[in-house]
């Protein structure tokens, strides 16, 4: 009887359903414009669509990044709402300048029937209204009728649009004081080593010097590559969303 009931027991064990897994896997995105991980755009669309957010960025020096996934719900099982997934997918991929937060994420995940603007933290609330009329005027339509490529190209010229015609971006295009105040101060700190040291040093040695400190002044360049050193840009959950 004893062997009889340990036999059942196990099998009971070994039969009832084990317990969900908690899981967050975000996923990679290495390309500072386009992440179409769905491959919901044709090659020659994406390279457009890149193509246009590079030149907004060269021209504002503001990130825009479009990004498209299956469903969140295969990336996490702990976000309770696709907006909430989008948020912190910004904030773990640092969309934008970290100085300034003015960073814009466009999220599409088919899967979900969803979309979404993140917006970053130096957006305040009466952007919400906008990204919201980007989302129901010029995406959702094509969505609908089944034409997501479209709906997203069509969505990304109009939010640069938006985007490219207020005060934000405008006052966002300059360089960050911290950067020009450093690359001046090592300037003027490498002229009055040079000159205190004048006597001392012989000539070859001087103009070493002044070549390398004059080079590593020059070599900053605000222009954003992959990853680049100034991205890592917040959002506190501002944007828009749509359903199809």
């Amino acid at each position: 009887m004893l062997l009889i009931l340990s036999v059942v027991a196990g099998l009971m064990l070994t039969l009832a359903p084990s317990p969900i897994q908690a899981y967050v896997r975000f996923p990679d995105l290495p390309d500072t414009y386009v992440n179409d991980l769905v491959k919901v755009l044709e090659d020659l669309q994406r390279e457009q669509v890149r193509s246009e957010l590079q030149a907004f960025h060269q021209r504002t020096n503001q990130q825009v990044l479009l990004v498209t996934i299956p469903s969140y719900r295969d990336y996490s099982n702990q976000h309770p709402s696709f907006e909430a997934f989008a948020t912190d997918l910004f904030n773990h991929r640092g969309v934008g300048s970290r100085w300034r937060n003015d960073g814009v994420m466009m999220l599409v995940a088919p899967g979900d029937r969803k979309v979404r603007i993140e917006l970053g933290s130096a957006y305040g609330s009466g952007w919400n209204p906008r990204m919201q009329t980007v989302i129901d005027r010029y995406m959702l339509p094509d969505f609908r009728r089944g034409q997501m490529a479209q709906g997203i190209m069509n969505g990304v010229r109009a939010l640069l649009n938006e985007l490219g015609t207020n005060q934000l971006t405008t006052s966002s295009s300059s360089v960050p004081s911290t950067y020009t105040s450093t690359a001046g101060g090592d300037i003027i700190t490498g002229i009055f080593i040079i000159v205190g040291l004048i006597i001392l040093i012989p000539s070859s040695i001087i103009s070493a010097i002044v070549k390398f400190i004059f080079n590593s002044s020059s070599s900053y360049d605000d222009s954003y590559s992959s990853r680049s050193d100034d991205e890592g840009g917040h959002s506190s959950g501002g944007g828009a969303s749509g359903s199809w």
